[in-house]
């Protein structure tokens, strides 16, 4: 390749392709194959239901130390409140955020837990897996996240101790040495498929690495200059009728041999490839869009965007105070909250089952303590509903659970609250704003729904459960807004979110209205797609190493040329040089 070649633009599209493809082809047919791999499995976790199942039942009868006062001991002002077990004993768990950076409070003497130790954690996992008690031991601890704990949502737990059950799955179990609790299970098969689907198609190696958000950056645009510039190429080199003779017969295309069928899986799937691309750089800063980054940190930070705990929104737009207010109340407020409130609430879950944790939420300026019905034995834990890998410590859920006043425990239990509360609520979330429309939806639309739990990994995603009240209003950003009764959550979709719904799970899911929920429709066209853009891929490896291989040769003899055979003039001279030596 020489310069005065790149002047002719045609010559500049055919080596800039050429090259951009040689340099990203492996890269590309990672995310292929491990494509595939995502839309049936997303990250290990250990379920909630797994986790109730095996934590200790609920006892308060020995506290003394309220809400308020566990907070001040902790000083922090909590974000989320969970009451559980350790080691026999009440704790509070407090944190500022929603998931990560937990303190835990006993609830019987108000002592800070300190942090746990190796033996501690340890004996803690013997109790918590008794069945395997004989046979784990303690594998790593870990000061900062590894390959299964990378997601930004779990790597705020550590420092972590990683043990070893040693059984026949090979299970390892994670403890955060600041909660003092588990946050993370995976198995032999699990790690396989995270590593072959989620990590690799996200280089998670390199996580926490500076340099790791913008290398995803150079290889994002690199792939995208190499789709466009093959399609360009692509559609430019095609014939309408056969001209190109290869060996006698003629053809479409220039190319042969794998290149042709380059060509062609070019043209029957290069949109896709930038379609997928184009949608994949949407959750990077790559391709920012507005209202999509930092959003969980935007929410926390104004002290009333919480709902049960947990942002009240999809990975999207912010809520508005006044549409916090409409479903928390205002910021949690444990002032009120004494003692024996604490206990008569708890009793009254017990009525109805033996709770091993709870969660203090504020719905509408009032207290509730939200339970979770715990699963009997492993295999209806596995049968738990999942929103993603942080589903342990991710509310609000769609499993069985029911609600409690904490003030007014007489009142007793309930699993949803009424609709006439959630209608008052919309009027107040948007105060002023006329309502386009509202209307009670018993069954899913294009935007509150099931979508694939492998994607977003580790953010916040509520549970679509129906009924719910769909509220569509007429303000500047055209929001519409979703209250579900049975989880007191409130759902948020104003026009960037539509938009993002459909250029990302749209484009990177195949999330479309007719085919995601038509299975095995779905799986059978998008490995379609997915098979001729690893064709694309395929056909262009032997082409690629023949073309390194002769640059690297060409490369190697201009930097060590071959010593210089003798010529037969210089032999010639050579000898008359000695006979004249001789003559003398």
């Amino acid at each position: 390749m020489n310069v005065r070649k790149l002047l002719d633009w045609r010559k500049l599209l055919i080596y800039s392709h050429r090259w951009l493809g040689i340099g990203i082809i492996v890269m590309f047919l990672v995310w292929t194959f491990s494509g595939v791999v995502l839309m049936y499995y997303g990250h290990p976790q250990i379920t909630m239901g797994e986790r109730l199942l095996r934590l200790e039942p609920l006892d308060f009868s020995t506290a003394t130390i309220t809400p308020a006062q566990a907070a001040a001991n902790a000083g922090i002002k909590p974000y989320r409140v969970r009451l559980s077990m350790y080691d026999g004993r009440p704790v509070y768990r407090l944190t500022r955020v929603s998931i990560g950076n937990w303190s835990a409070v006993y609830a019987d003497t108000g002592e800070v837990l300190p942090r746990m130790g190796r033996e501690q954690a340890f004996e803690w996992m013997k109790q918590f897996v008794p069945e395997s008690a004989s046979t784990l031991t303690y594998d790593a601890y870990l000061p900062g996240p590894d390959e299964f704990t990378r997601i930004p949502t779990l790597a705020g737990f550590a420092p972590l101790h990683r043990i070893a059950m040693n059984d026949p799955a090979g299970t390892e179990y994670y403890v955060s040495e600041k909660s003092n609790d588990i946050v993370q299970k995976t198995d032999r098969k699990g790690r396989i498929l995270a590593v072959s689907g989620y990590i690799l198609h996200n280089l998670f190696f390199f996580r926490q690495r500076a340099w790791w958000t913008p290398f995803l950056d150079f290889i994002a645009w690199t792939a995208m200059l190499m789709a466009l510039t093959g399609i360009v190429l692509g559609i430019w080199r095609v014939a309408l009728k056969p001209r190109f003779r290869h060996k006698g017969v003629l053809s479409y295309t220039p190319y042969s041999s794998w290149m042709k069928w380059h060509h062609y899986a070019g043209l029957l799937f290069g949109v896709f490839s930038i379609s997928w691309i184009l949608s994949g750089m949407i959750p990077i800063s790559t391709f920012p869009v507005p209202g999509w980054t930092n959003v969980s940190k935007r929410v926390e930070s104004n002290g009333e965007g919480f709902l049960m705990g947990n942002p009240v929104i999809s990975p999207r737009s912010t809520m508005t105070k006044a549409m916090a207010r409409a479903i928390t109340g205002g910021p949690l407020n444990l002032q009120p909250l004494a003692m024996e409130d604490v206990r008569n609430a708890i009793g009254k879950i017990r009525e109805r089952f033996a709770p091993k944790e709870v969660e203090l939420i504020q719905f509408r300026g009032e207290p509730y303590f939200l339970a979770y019905q715990p699963p009997t034995n492993k295999e209806e834990a596995e049968r738990w509903h999942t929103n993603n890998s942080i589903n342990v410590v991710n509310l609000p859920q769609d499993n069985p659970h029911l609600f409690v006043s904490i003030r007014h425990p007489e009142n007793g239990v309930t699993t949803s609250f009424s609709r006439e509360v959630m209608e008052q609520a919309s009027r107040e979330a948007m105060p002023n704003v006329p309502v386009i429309a509202s209307e009670w939806l018993t069954g899913y639309d294009n935007y509150y729904h099931q979508t694939t739990p492998s994607f977003e990994l580790g953010r916040h995603k509520p549970a679509y459960v129906l009924p719910v009240l769909r509220v569509r209003y007429n303000d500047d950003n055209q929001t519409w807004l979703y209250f579900t009764p049975s989880l007191a959550q409130m759902v948020k979709f104003d026009k960037r979110d539509r938009a993002n719904r459909w250029a990302y799970y749209g484009l990177h899911v195949m999330d479309w209205p007719g085919l995601f929920q038509r299975r095995p429709l779905w799986d059978i066209v998008t490995i379609a797609l997915l098979a001729g853009l690893a064709a694309m891929g395929i056909t262009t490896l032997l082409p690629a190493f023949r073309r390194l291989r002769r640059h690297a040769a060409r490369g190697w003899k201009s930097a060590f040329p071959p010593k210089r055979a003798r010529t037969t003039e210089s032999l010639d001279w050579a000898m008359s040089k000695r006979d004249r030596i001789a003559g003398d």
